[in-house]
């Protein structure tokens, strides 16, 4: 027998059964929503609170392990976190992720970037939670997107969430059981995927570093080989959406390569000049990431369009003795990136000093023997890439999947589970 339905009056959840009530997100908290603790983190201790920042959660929406800090007991009384609390990330490149919080991780408090919902009897927490890992929650977030250049979603737009709900608590249980069971293990097929695209990208690196070293050629400072270095200036470019120009951010850098201009953030013209006014970013120039995930280097494709992001810099190979491809790789290797790891350790916001870099000790054989080693390279990197691209593609393809999936049982509108295997034969 067909459910009956009726029309939610949100264009991007559509229909929901007539026993689902609309509501938004504000009508089914406890409390009013509330901003995390401006406080500095200290030294991760089993007996204070763990401090939860956007970055200590994962983009499956589990807590990471590595890297953790606590919040003394007073800073951290006014932002402790309950069974079933949610946490919205508000601004950053993480803006709109959410982390539903168990007992289980221990006592912890919240950052401040972070916005904590904590719920009524209307709703249970984990229904919530599910519903912000559907396509209806990406489409209403990438809307609030769109009417602002700044990437940041407050309180108040958090408050206005519109969400569908089960009038019945047994009916939201048996459908957080259900997407419990499915989540788990489509979670583990792409951890496995996910999993493979590392081991290709150490693969990647491998190559690159043996390839660089094997040739027993004399060791010079970087300083030395290079007509420019320089280092990124220091203030925050204004994006826009429309912009012609565009920013090379370390998000932006994968080990050897850049990634498409579709991905980036752009700039108008009066900001690229203001942006390019010591130097412009030419054809061939390297790119190189020194704090976050800094140690990847990528070559300039083209003059006159691209600039330089936070946390990266400018080189620009001497081309009588440096090959500029041969470099980009040789700064990608292991070798180089060992040399930089030491300024790392102990750091909680990772990054290496100009100096340390400007004295790296790249190999340094004949240009003859620099593009023979580029070319090779080029070759067994697409290689690798294509692999990398179709794992990555097919982890694209499940995601979309898994969030239309959940979209359609949160709303109402599917109550049968389908075999992801039929979907996805070849995982």
């Amino acid at each position: 027998m067909a459910r009956k339905m009726k029309d939610s009056g949100i264009e991007w959840i559509g229909e929901i059964p007539t026993d689902f009530s609309l509501y938004k997100l504000k009508y089914l908290l406890s409390s009013p929503l509330c901003y995390g603790a401006n406080e500095s983190g200290t030294l991760y201790s089993d007996i204070l609170p763990r401090y939860i920042r956007i970055t200590d959660i994962s983009p499956n929406g589990t807590l990471k392990n590595s890297g953790m800090l606590s919040l003394d007991e007073s800073s951290a009384q006014n932002y402790m976190l309950h069974e079933g609390d949610i946490l919205f990330a508000r601004s950053g490149a993480t803006v709109g992720k959410s982390f539903i919080y168990h007992n289980y991780y221990g006592r912890a408090a919240y950052a401040g970037y972070l916005i904590k919902a904590s719920f009524n009897r209307l709703v249970l927490p984990e229904f919530v939670y599910y519903y912000t890992c559907s396509s209806a929650y990406e489409i209403w977030k990438n809307s609030i997107f769109i009417q602002s250049t700044i990437q940041n979603i407050g309180a108040d737009r958090y408050s206005n969430l519109p969400i569908s709900v089960p009038n019945s608590i047994d009916k939201q249980l048996r459908i957080v059981r259900y997407l419990n069971n499915f989540c788990s293990k489509f979670d583990a097929i792409i951890y496995n995927l996910q999993t493979s695209i590392e081991d290709y990208k150490k693969l990647k690196q491998a190559v690159i570093t043996q390839a660089v070293t094997t040739l027993n050629s004399p060791n010079v400072k970087l300083k030395y080989l290079m007509d420019i270095i320089v280092d990124c200036p220091h203030e925050t470019p204004i994006y826009t959406f429309t912009g012609n120009y565009l920013v090379i951010r370390t998000s932006d850098q994968s080990l050897a390569s850049l990634r498409g201009d579709e991905y980036m953030y752009r700039l108008d013209e009066a900001e690229y000049k203001k942006r390019t006014r010591r130097l412009t970013l030419d054809k061939d120039d390297i790119v190189y990431g020194r704090e976050g995930s800094w140690g990847l280097a990528c070559l300039v494709p083209q003059s006159n369009k691209y600039c330089l992001g936070q946390r990266v810099m400018q080189f620009r190979c001497n081309t009588r003795l440096l090959y500029p491809k041969y470099a980009m790789y040789a700064l990608n290797s292991e070798t180089v990136y060992m040399q930089g790891a030491l300024d790392t350790i102990g750091s909680t916001a990772p990054h290496v000093n100009i100096s340390t870099i400007r004295n790296y000790l790249l190999p340094v054989p004949t240009l003859t023997e620099q593009k023979e080693v580029a070319d090779y390279l080029d070759a067994k990197c697409a290689e690798i890439d294509g692999l990398i691209a179709k794992k990555e593609q097919l982890v694209k393809e499940l995601e979309s999947y898994k969030k239309s999936l959940i979209y359609e049982v949160v709303t109402g509108k599917r109550e049968i589970f389908t075999d992801i295997t039929r979907k996805f034969p070849n995982i």
